[in-house]
């Protein structure tokens, strides 16, 4: 699943964070402190209580109903070798598996790639606080959604999102959207703390999509998306709750918003592979020196 590049810059603040997201993909060292393809001490099927990988402290497990699987599957379509494939059947639902990595060294970047398959489910919007989405996100334990102790999100819906908060709108693209929080707080999540900010990279059936999550430290993170011609290098992000930090569990989430408020009640369906955190390469840390640098000079 990797792609040559054709690289759209776009939300920087400084120089220094163009450099960061730069690394996010471009510098990356030969070795890995976690990996996980799904290929070995992996059987196909279900993948809760599966303990394949390296660099996890836990295995992976699942919150939503008995119609929202993951399961691990062989090759097909574009994939080679298997992978993680997460869906939902019916509507009004929300789940997410996640799993935990073991502690890392801040900085450091997690890297893994999504594939997607049916987005009936979150297609119509929703409409207002009636919410359909692909996520991905960090938050302590094993969660269905996104809560006040999560730190970084990422959503593929269809929003329109601004400086405060989001309104989910079936008239609006669907894009990846990276969520926002200046100052850090635990508060509401729909507030004036939170902006939302929208990729442009769209959602397409059959495209592989290389995901990049840079945790910067001090309740700070970054991102960069890739769709195999475009790619997007967000500025410096705030975490939902810097408390929240270290918990590092990664999760893949679906949530249907139902037939009353969406009419789309078809299938959500996306794939998952190639979990990554590379060994800390000279390049990113220096480009994170120089970021520290300026602030200094800034202040």
């Amino acid at each position: 699943m990797k792609f040559p590049y054709v690289i759209k810059f776009a939300n920087f603040r400084t120089p220094a964070v163009a450099a960061v997201a730069a690394f996010s993909f471009l510098g990356i060292a030969s070795g890995a402190v976690l990996v996980d393809d799904f290929e070995s001490g992996y059987t196909l099927g279900d993948v809760t209580t599966q303990t394949g990988g390296t660099g996890w402290s836990t295995p992976w497990a699942k919150n939503g109903p008995a119609t929202f699987t993951g399961n691990v599957i062989g090759s097909g379509s574009n994939i080679t070798g298997n992978s993680l494939q997460i869906s939902t059947t019916n509507v009004n639902q929300l789940g997410a598996f996640s799993r935990t990595y073991d502690p890392q060294t801040i900085p450091y970047t997690l890297r893994f790639d999504i594939r997607v398959n049916n987005v009936d489910a979150i297609l119509g919007g929703g409409g207002g606080t009636a919410e359909d989405y692909f996520q991905i996100f960090d938050r302590p334990g094993t969660q269905g959604e996104f809560g006040a102790d999560g730190t970084w999100l990422i959503r593929g819906a269809q929003l329109t999102g601004g400086p405060a908060g989001a309104t989910y709108d079936a008239t609006s693209a669907l894009t990846w959207n990276l969520f926002n929080y200046t100052p850090l707080t635990a508060s509401a999540f729909n507030d004036a703390n939170m902006s939302v900010i929208d990729t442009g990279i769209e959602l397409q059936v059959g495209n592989i999509y290389e995901f990049a999550v840079n945790i910067l430290g001090g309740g700070t993170w970054s991102a960069s998306i890739s769709d195999g011609t475009n790619q997007f290098n967000s500025g410096i992000l705030g975490f939902r709750s810097a408390a929240a930090e270290p918990s590092r569990s990664l999760h893949f989430g679906i949530r249907d918003g139902g037939a009353a408020v969406d009419p789309n009640t078809g299938e959500g369906s996306f794939t998952v592979d190639n979990i990554v955190i590379p060994e800390p390469t000279t390049a990113l840390l220096g480009a994170l020196g120089l970021l520290v640098m300026l602030r200094r000079r800034r202040g």
